[in-house]
């Protein structure tokens, strides 16, 4: 589950201050079809809505956000030691990656609440007052690529391969 729904009365409940309540809006894109053919309905493109939580607001603590990841000369050397190696490789892209990183829990974690774009609010898709309590990350947040990496090689070193030998391998991160 994403978000939790609450009620500006639970929150306040909750002793949280209003200036926590982040905003949100709707962002429309269009996706070219990787054909460049057009559709079964004759678009040559699709239309993407997605919902991004304003981090802007979030307030600077100073706290590292960035998701590590290996830099160009790292990737090289490895793949210059897989083709020397006669090694196969491969790639990988987790689809909204970003949106499967749990938000931080526990003594002195801070949990997001947001706002729904008030878009959603005029459609009747969201009841007026309600808010998000974010129980994974949402695009938009400064601390989404960071968590996402977290969460990322948490589930790295949880893995365990045999290969056909027996040998086990384990991918430290």
């Amino acid at each position: 589950r994403q978000y939790q729904k609450i009620s500006a009365e639970q929150l306040s409940s909750w002793g949280v201050a209003r200036r926590r309540v982040l905003p949100a809006k709707v962002v429309l894109t269009e996706k070219p079809i990787p054909s460049g053919l057009p559709d079964q309905w004759g678009y040559p493109s699709k239309a993407r809505a997605r919902v991004v939580c304003c981090g802007n607001f979030q307030p600077a603590d100073g706290e590292e956000v960035e998701a590590r990841v290996p830099h160009w000369h790292e990737v090289l050397s490895l793949l210059s030691w897989a083709s020397n190696n006669s090694w196969g490789m491969t790639v990988l892209d987790v689809k909204c990656a970003f949106l499967y990183a749990p938000m931080p829990t526990g003594k002195g974690a801070s949990r997001e609440v947001v706002q729904p774009p008030a878009v959603l609010v005029r459609l009747g898709l969201v009841p007026a007052g309600e808010l998000w309590l974010l129980e994974k990350a949402l695009y938009g947040l400064r601390s989404a690529p960071k968590q996402w990496g977290e969460h990322r090689d948490a589930l790295f070193r949880s893995l365990r391969l045999s290969g056909p030998d027996g040998t086990s391998l384990v991918l430290r991160p």
